[in-house]
């Protein structure tokens, strides 16, 4: 018997039982993570309430960090480079009156575009989705709770709109309505239209004159 030869099997053997074990190990936290992910119920981050017009972020468990009314905050977009090289955005609310060091994630909404004009969608859909006097958007996600808002349902009423516009929908028509959509928004400005503030001119005066 070759020893070269049974010393390389032996060698092989090592490397494939070192392989193999890893593989296992891999495998099983990835199905311990699988069996959390699905099984532990998930927290949120932070909540945008537009019963009690309230904000509030969340830390560990079921500690709030702070809760402060929508119109105390200032919304920021920073930027920041991706280890490639490449600009990533992160739209936050920061409160007015309190120098916290953290701010409410917003951008987790649309999180990891590179198109700088859908945050400014974003914000002006949110101010719009805090707004009681308006309707809540009209987006996918917010048709189930359309009939709980009053300013909605009257809304909805004077404009006949389908209880199930959307889950109605085949796909092409929903394809459709989403590039209305889509056409409509490259025609406004991304933080929507222009308020046309009137410009006041000052009247003319007669200078004051003193004499000494």
């Amino acid at each position: 018997m070759n020893l070269s030869d049974s010393s390389g099997q032996d060698e092989y053997n090592q490397i494939y039982l070192g392989i193999t074990c890893i593989g296992v190990v891999c495998f099983l936290l990835w199905q311990s993570y699988s069996f959390f992910d699905v099984k532990l119920p998930r927290k949120p981050l932070f909540r945008l309430s537009r019963e009690t017009g309230m904000v509030t972020l969340f830390g560990q468990g079921d500690k709030v960090k702070f809760s402060h009314p929508f119109i105390e905050f200032d919304c920021y977009l920073s930027t920041m480079p991706t280890a490639q090289g490449a600009i990533d955005y992160k739209l936050l609310l920061i409160h007015r009156y309190n120098n916290y060091k953290f701010g409410v994630p917003i951008g987790r909404f649309i999180h990891g575009s590179r198109d700088f004009n859908e945050y400014q969608r974003l914000w002006n859909m949110i101010q719009a989705y805090m707004d009681v006097s308006q309707p809540l958007p009209d987006i996918p996600m917010n048709e189930p709770f359309r009939h709980k808002d009053s300013a909605t349902v009257a809304y909805d009423k004077a404009h006949n709109r389908k209880p199930d516009f959307w889950f109605s929908m085949n796909d092409e028509e929903f394809i459709q309505a989403a590039l209305k959509i889509e056409e409509k928004q490259n025609s406004e400005p991304p933080l929507g239209k222009v308020i046309p503030i009137p410009i006041i001119k000052p009247k003319a005066t007669t200078p004051n004159t003193a004499s000494a």
